[in-house]
């Protein structure tokens, strides 16, 4: 007992003697304590656990809540948990270690160390390579490919050798694109060059000489500390908590294996401070550890990425940081290096939201001018309602407006509740969780409320009051001459210009619609969500619209004018179900009854081939099995309103609420068969071209929180592509995803596709090729359910 109490002790002691030097710094702390436990609670954080440093001291040190909820643990400062990507700064200055020694340099190729690690990047640079300095900022252009590690059953060297028949995501050094097992090899590279392994390179160069001694990258170790902290997940449909097992992540050490508490975190925190020295012994060069806090690449909103950090501003003064998730746990460590202020935070949640607005709670607790008054809260009723978002992958989606513990707040939809600093001068409410994010409100003649308006990443997202609806910008008779479609050479698809809102919007395929500006004197239309983007129509001597030029960012491009405004009014509900022959599909789907469908999947973005099998009956049971082994196997099950999914990624999980009603509409039949069977309402949005190909695209609804996105072939009703949003169980954030159907084949009367492409952004492009369909079978009737296991 006295090894664990005396870190705290001295803890302690440290405070004590820094609030005596600086007056008020108890009361600062006593502010930030009472902060953190009322946002723990609020945001359904079991336990967590702080520790914060200043001028190279500790200054605070506490837990807060449970580190076991059954046996009513509770949370000190030495309770361990697992730190996750907070990991990736530790390998980054590894690497900066080897750099001093003249072993690697930042901008050597990965294949001087891994010959055999030679990734396919898409750039038009002749000879250009894969370097370390690439790696570490996530600009290599692949997909995260996060199944290749999940389950713990491929070792390191099958990763790597998996990933390099990967296909590319987006260019090379183009975007950010952050990816786990590049770090992977980072980490092997530097052990390679070290001829040490990873962990023990780790222990030697970082945590012995910082006195971590309880740090380890072994979860079995940690799992043998009787302080280890146990994992949960906030249970929103049922409103509970549930424990999630500990993932094992040894195959993937240097990407987020890290296990630690708060003593032995601070530690790290004083290093990084003192800019690779602690204690007067330097441990890194200055040059090769700011390398780590220089920007490499932008990642959104202001934020950058430099080498295992984050970076980001914090009223004028540069922050350095980096959260971390993994099963159960969520970590955030940041510093403010001119203020020489840093802290981590450790919590037994997936995720939460505490781990970004963490930083302002301490940034602001130990450094605002107390005496400075806080701006006055105003009167919140006029911005409270519903507004309706369409942008990105926001269609129709309804943003809540509300007043939460006194302070304005957006209930985002599929995310969370984002609180609101009080208005500035400019009238922009700040996100509290980050500053790159705010919204403004906008009021008509009279000062009625009647839309809010967002800002992030240099866009603004015009978000109208719901029932509001904008004055004509442009007569609509005015408007039919430049309505159409227009092929842009870039993109290599088509431009749609329509009316929305009472304005000209141009649609951007797979992006956005964007609404339009009334044109300058020089003609040009800006789009308002960018100013750095317009658009101007061409005409010719007679008066009529043959294109328009696209303005860009400082360059143009023509977009001839390929189809006018000549479209038909809207197919109506009972036309579209006689066209896709909505009863005949009812009946035929009866008639195969329980039927299995086989084939092969490809994951084009990880460079993994598999098995796929899906199983249908009727239009309330289905089930879905995945062989991707040695990577994954993955099952889910949905039986007459009960559902469940279990995977050697994730642990068995019984579904409940908007999951739920996702599983139901998941079944193979939804896109064949009769709409009507699976949601609730059927609507036409417009008449649109994919492919070449004339088509209605019709939203889909199985109550507000599950919405697809059809496009519909005009000719045969077939659907041919799906956009939805998937969910991510613990996290609170959901995924655009696109499907496209193909190679549609009949089947006893029924159309079925037999090629499906889909995308997102995480998980990459996938293609599942069907080459087998069994109909009129006889299974148990325990087949479209998913096994709990025993002991779950």
């Amino acid at each position: 007992m006295n090894r664990i109490a005396t870190p705290a002790l001295f803890l302690i002691l440290s405070a004590g003697l820094l609030a005596a030097q600086e007056p008020g710094l108890a009361d600062r702390l006593a502010s930030l304590e009472h902060r953190l436990e009322q946002s723990r609670e609020e945001l359904h954080v079991p336990g967590l656990a702080i520790a914060v440093v200043k001028d190279d001291q500790v200054i605070f040190a506490k837990g807060f809540g449970l580190a076991d909820i059954e046996q009513q643990r509770p949370v000190t400062p030495d309770t361990l948990f697992a730190i996750g990507s907070s990991t990736k700064a530790f390998t980054a200055t590894l690497v900066a270690m080897l750099v001093d020694e003249g072993k690697l340099a930042w901008d050597d190729p990965v294949t001087k160390v891994l010959p055999e690690f030679v990734l396919h990047i898409r750039t038009p640079e002749e000879g250009a390579q894969v370097t370390f300095r690439d790696l570490l900022s996530h600009r290599t252009g692949f997909a995260r490919a996060d199944l290749l590690w999940a389950s713990g059953k491929a070792d390191a060297a099958t990763i790597l050798a998996t990933v390099v028949k990967a296909e590319p995501w987006t260019g090379f050094r183009t975007k950010f694109q952050y990816n786990n097992i590049m770090y992977l090899a980072a980490g092997q590279a530097s052990a390679q060059v070290a001829g040490t392994p990873w962990p023990q390179l780790l222990r030697q160069r970082i945590l012995d000489p910082l006195g971590m001694r309880d740090t380890s990258v072994s979860v079995s170790a940690a799992q043998e500390d009787e302080r280890l902290a146990l994992g949960y997940v906030w249970d929103e449909d049922r409103q509970r908590f549930e424990h999630q097992p500990m993932r094992g992540v040894d195959n993937m050490a240097p990407a987020g294996a890290i296990n630690s508490h708060v003593l032995d975190m601070a530690q790290w925190l004083r290093f990084q401070l003192g800019r690779g020295a602690i204690a007067g012994k330097r441990l890194v060069s200055a040059a090769a550890h700011g390398e780590t806090w220089t920007r490499q690449i932008d990642v959104e909103g202001g934020i950058g990425y430099g080498l295992g950090w984050f970076l980001r501003t914090w009223n004028g003064q540069p922050v350095v940081e980096h959260g971390g998730n993994i099963d159960g746990f969520g970590a955030q460590v940041a510093l403010l290096p001119e203020s020489g202020v840093g802290f981590v935070l450790l919590t037994n949640v997936t995720a939460t939201p505490l781990q970004g607005t963490s930083m302002e709670m301490v940034w602001n607790a130990l450094l605002a001018d107390p005496a400075a008054e806080a701006p006055a809260a105003s009167d919140h009723s006029p911005y409270l309602g519903t507004y309706v978002a369409n942008f990105a992958h926001f269609q129709d989606a309804k943003f809540t407006v509300l007043e939460q513990h006194g302070k304005l707040a957006v209930d985002v939809p599929g995310q969370m509740v984002f609180a609101l600093k009080e208005a500035g001068a400019d009238g922009k409410w700040v996100f509290e969780l980050t500053d790159a994010i705010a919204v403004s409100f906008e009021r008509d003649a009279q000062g009625a409320v009647i839309g809010m308006t967002m800002f992030q990443g240099g866009m603004t997202f015009e978000v109208p009051r719901e029932g509001y609806t904008a004055p004509a910008e442009i007569d609509l008779e005015e408007a039919r001459r430049y309505l159409g479609r227009y092929h842009d050479p870039d993109l290599k698809e088509e431009l749609t210009v329509l009316v929305r809102n009472n304005r000209l919007a141009v649609d951007v395929p797979r992006q956005m619609v964007c609404e339009l500006h009334k044109p300058d004197a020089e003609g040009r239309r800006l789009f308002r969500v960018n100013a750095e983007l317009a658009v101007k129509f061409e005409e010719d001597a007679a008066g009529t619209v043959t294109g328009l030029t696209f303005y860009e960012r400082g360059s143009e491009r023509n977009c001839p004018r390929v189809a006018g405004a000549d479209a038909p009014a809207l197919i109506t509900l009972d036309a579209l179900h006689a066209l896709r022959r909505s009863d005949a599909r009812r009946d035929a789907l009866a008639k195969l009854g329980t039927f299995r469908i086989r084939g092969k999947l490809r994951l084009l973005n990880m460079g993994v081939e598999g098995t796929m099998t899906l199983l249908g009956s009727g239009s309330d049971r289905s089930a879905l099995h995945i062989d991707l082994e040695p990577f994954a196997t993955i099952q889910a099950g949905y039986d007459r309103g009960t559902a469940a999914t279990s995977s050697s990624l994730s642990p068995y999980r019984e579904l409940a609420g908007a999951y739920l009603e996702e599983a139901r509409v998941e079944h193979p039949a939804a896109a064949i068969g009769d709409w009507r069977q699976f949601f609730a309402t059927i609507a036409v949005l417009r008449a649109d071209q994919l492919d070449g190909r004339k088509v209605w695209v019709v939203r889909l609804s199985a109550g507000e929180d599950v919405v697809v996105t059809a496009w519909v072939d005009a000719e045969t009703g077939d659907t041919l592509r799906e956009d939805s949003l998937e969910r991510v169980p613990g996290v609170g954030i959901q995924l655009p995803e696109t499907t496209r159907y193909s190679d549609f084949r009949s089947v006893d009367g029924l159309a079925i596709p037999h090629r499906i492409d889909a995308e997102d952004e995480a998980t990459g492009k996938s293609v599942f090729l069907l080459e087998q369909m069994e109909t009129r079978l006889q299974l148990p009737d325990d087949a479209f359910r998913i096994a709990k296991p025993a002991g779950s």
